[in-house]
């Protein structure tokens, strides 16, 4: 996918306004769901006559860096898994090796994230990147696989628009 910080031009735009720009968030789940899909993601900035990258775009590209520091190895070399996308539209799945990547874009209400699609066995073991511990998981009455989610303020999650649960010992 080919798309611009700016949403009109693919050059420098001295009448830009800040309304003009994809926000942070926007740029994330577009990344996210393209490399879900197993494209590849080429985000455009333009720069002043002078070659100068304009505040609103250094913005943007630092939020996408910082958050590819966390969760990197859920985008980087991964491949599509088996399902993209579960049916909530919210979560989308990578794989690399052994392991599952799904990374969501809302953080659930009651902290507890469902996922229909991974079947998980008796190696199953989920975490989220950048939270050093193992998260706790059960099953749904209607066998979804339901991850407890960590309890942190947003301020102390390791990333902000789009986190990730990396599973191995699924199926």
């Amino acid at each position: 996918m080919c798309t611009s910080v700016d949403k009109w031009s693919w050059g420098y735009r001295r009448t830009m306004s800040i309304s003009d720009t994809a926000s942070e968030s926007e740029i994330i789940a577009e990344l996210v769901q393209t490399v879900s899909l197993g494209g590849n993601y080429l985000l455009n900035i333009g720069p002043t006559k002078d070659g100068l990258i304009v505040p609103i775009f250094q913005e943007r590209l630092l939020a996408v860096g910082k958050w590819l520091r966390v969760n990197g190895e859920a985008i980087y070399s991964s491949k599509p898994w088996r399902v993209q996308l579960e049916k909530n539209e919210s979560v989308w799945y990578t794989s690399e090796g052994a392991a599952v990547y799904a990374i969501f874009l809302k953080w659930p209400e009651n902290g507890v994230l469902s996922l229909k699609s991974p079947q998980t066995t008796s190696s199953t073991q989920i975490t989220m990147l950048g939270i050093q511990e193992d998260l706790e998981w059960s099953k749904s009455p209607h066998e979804d696989l339901l991850i407890h989610l960590p309890q942190l303020p947003p301020s102390a999650l390791p990333s902000e628009f789009a986190w990730t649960i990396k599973m191995t010992g699924v199926e």
